[in-house]
């Protein structure tokens, strides 16, 4: 199935986790599949960031498009450019923020882990 650009929702949200300024969600996927919560772009203006959340029970896959920014892992700000990716569940925590002075924007999929066992 195909799904033309701009026929899927887009959301933004303000302080999204605690996080600075607003981040735009712009979800990939109509009814997302069993196993997965999220599938979506996410688009931080310069100065922008998502405040440090856990993943329980799940884990979230980023892959970086445009910008630059820096993931919080441990305690350890990364940065990250555009190819990279990185991954986040166990119950271990994470924050995004762009660090630069044009958009971050990150490809994001939160994949429930009883989906990963089952693979």
């Amino acid at each position: 199935m195909v799904t033309k650009a701009g026929s899927l929702p887009t959301e933004a949200r303000q302080r999204m986790r605690g996080g600075e300024g607003e981040v735009c969600i712009s979800h990939a996927a109509g009814a997302l599949p069993q196993g997965l919560r999220l599938h979506a772009r996410l688009t931080l203006p310069p100065g922008a960031g998502i405040g440090e959340h856990p993943h329980v029970n799940e884990t979230e896959l980023f892959y970086v498009l445009a910008g630059s920014g820096e993931i919080l892992e441990d305690g350890v700000w990364t940065p990250l450019s555009p190819g990279d990716a990185a991954s986040t569940g166990g119950g271990k925590s994470h924050a995004l923020r762009n660090t630069g002075d044009a958009p971050f924007v990150v490809m994001a999929t939160i994949i429930l882990d009883a989906n990963l066992d089952a693979g």
